[in-house]
């Protein structure tokens, strides 16, 4: 008989804050937790980040998968190494040897501090130019442009000793919503998903050692589920008909999309059941609580299978031990900043066809006229004297300038601070003004400012 495993197993959660501390350490422990997604607010330093992760490590034992957001461009937690390029400008340099170097660079990165799971690369194909959440993450248009970059950018995090992670599958960049804020669908025909969203994951699958699930509604391949909760696109599609053995891992079960058509709960035991190995149950710990009561009760009543679930628990503690979460000697990441620069700058692209003016031509006098006469040196103005309502605000006055309150009489003296020049208070009490409405003296009710006029 198939013995059950803890619910904290099947999960990956987030911490509070930059340690851990003592009552997060316990939930840990006393759910059978075995994976963390870390955070900005995860991270500090260097050696803090390295000690957080050594504290990870010895709660959640051999398996551990500590995991981090580290693409590169926008989508970088730890901000005290060099910033290396996303991917739209690894896209635009195209030059795979470059894009491989990149993702090896950022992988050692993590190694360096003890993280072992990278939730990178993008290979989304980002064919919309309204989609409000891709962008600059995804490599680019062109599926072949993608799939060239998605292999250098997995086989730099393999040679680095990472686990990379493609997302988000079956595809996130023909969108107009953003999955974080609402449910969007792609209703595209299954022709069309083939030749373009699909097309970096199947070519990509064999060396990618996670896939991470998107909370998209393809009509094509499963009308009623978004395909984090689609038996027809995680098990049937990607297991059966692609033969994918690697670890299927959702994105954030927190993000509207999921969250607010489903609940936390119930959308666990759905990914869960539709194939998924690992739920994100990211969040406050009521939420993670929520999580963890609706898959322990699917499993005791046997709504999850329990041969299923076992077989995702052998691939999670595969993934975690061919890339141990261990800090590993590696270079000075400082060393990688010309690396980067040299990323960067490759990366720079033209917009269109962009013209050099010509140069002025002799029916042009005038404006080269015009042009030397206003970059010519002027000369400086004459001060003006201050009005006889406004006095210096020092004891000497400030040199001409455009300002209305900077008139001046002299200059000031080396040992002086120039200034603006204010307008002295008014002392004098100001007569009494009657509203401008009906009544001719303080009305009962408040009058605006304006309402007031100069008339008894």
């Amino acid at each position: 008989m198939t013995s059950l495993p803890q619910p904290g197993e099947l999960l990956m959660v987030d911490i509070p804050g930059p340690t851990l501390d003592d009552d997060t350490a316990d939930h840990l422990q006393r759910c059978g937790i075995r994976s963390v997604c870390l955070f900005g607010k995860n991270v500090q330093s260097e050696p803090q980040l390295r000690a957080l992760c050594a504290d990870l490590r010895a709660v959640l034992g051999a398996g551990a998968l500590i995991a981090m957001d580290h693409e590169g461009g926008a989508i970088l937690r730890p901000t005290f190494w060099p910033f290396a390029p996303g991917a739209m400008t690894l896209g635009a340099a195209d030059d795979p040897a470059l894009t491989g170097a990149v993702s090896a660079a950022l992988a050692r990165q993590l190694r360096r501090v003890g993280v072992n799971w990278n939730f990178a690369p993008v290979l989304d194909v980002n064919v919309n130019p309204a989609n409000p959440v891709i962008g600059e993450r995804a490599f680019g248009a062109d599926p072949a442009a993608v799939i060239r970059h998605g292999r250098a950018a997995l086989r730099g995090h393999a040679g680095a000793g990472v686990a990379a992670c493609v997302k988000h599958f079956p595809g996130h960049g023909d969108t107009v919503l953003d999955s974080h804020l609402a449910l969007p669908t792609v209703p595209k025909p299954r022709a069309a998903l083939d030749a373009t969203e699909l097309a970096p994951f199947r070519a990509l699958l064999p060396e990618a050692p996670a896939v991470m699930t998107a909370h998209i509604v393809y009509p094509a391949l499963d009308p009623q589920h978004p395909a984090t909760l689609s038996r027809a696109i995680l098990t049937d599609l990607l297991r059966r008909d692609w033969g994918y053995e690697g670890v299927i891992v959702t994105d954030s079960m927190g993000m509207q999309a999921i969250d607010g058509h489903y609940g936390r709960g119930e959308a666990a035991v759905l990914a869960l059941g539709a194939g998924a190995d690992l739920v994100m149950a990211l969040g406050r710990r009521e939420a993670q609580d929520a999580t963890l009561a609706a898959v322990a009760e699917a499993l005791a009543t046997g709504r999850l299978d329990p041969a299923q679930m076992t077989a995702s628990l052998g691939r999670l503690r595969a993934l975690a031990q061919t890339f141990p979460a261990q800090v590993a000697p590696t270079p000075d990441p400082g060393a990688d900043e010309a690396l980067f620069a040299r990323a960067w700058a490759a990366g720079l692209t033209a917009y269109r066809t962009p013209q050099a003016p010509r140069p002025a031509r002799a029916s042009c006098w005038w404006l080269t006229a015009l042009l030397n006469a206003t970059t010519s040196a002027r000369p400086a103005p004459t001060p003006r004297p201050w009005p006889a309502n406004w006095a210096p605000s020092t004891t000497c006055t400030s040199t001409p300038s455009n300002a209305r309150k900077s008139w001046t009489g002299r200059p000031c003296a080396p040992t002086e601070s120039p200034s603006f020049w204010r307008r002295p208070p008014v002392t004098a009490p100001r007569p009494f003004r009657a509203p401008s409405r009906t009544c001719t003296s303080p009305c009962t009710t408040p009058t605006p400012l304006w309402m007031w006029t100069p008339r008894p």
